[in-house]
């Protein structure tokens, strides 16, 4: 009388593994271009640097910000659209200092011409 197996097992050389076991003629040999992949390697680097350099720029730009460096700083929030259009009336650096959803709505005396300017 033959036992039934109570654990399951691959055996010492895997015969009895249920995975796949593609045969040696289904693999295939890819050439590789060795210049393609040097200029490939090349062009990610060249991106890392462009994406360093410009979060340097971008942190350069923010600490002039916190320093006071730029003599007109408005930073806007949502709050000051809530009226609608928000209407730039000096010069200076506008900062937008979170995500904003606009409505597109004319502010109050528009069409009377009542606006200050």
């Amino acid at each position: 009388m033959i036992m039934p197996r109570r654990k399951p097992s691959i055996g010492q050389d895997g015969r009895f593994c249920m995975c796949v076991k593609p045969s040696i003629s289904s693999y295939s040999q890819l050439t590789v271009m060795e210049d393609a992949v040097v200029e490939k390697q090349e062009a990610i680097e060249q991106e890392i640097r462009d994406a360093a350099l410009a979060s340097d720029v971008e942190a350069e730009e923010y600490s002039g910000l916190s320093a006071g460096a730029a003599d007109n700083v408005v930073r806007l929030y949502q709050s000051d659209f809530a009226e609608g259009t928000y209407r730039i009336t000096e010069p200076g650096k506008y900062v937008v200092m979170e995500d904003i959803v606009f409505d597109f709505k004319a502010p109050e005396g528009y069409l009377d011409g009542d606006l200050e300017t």
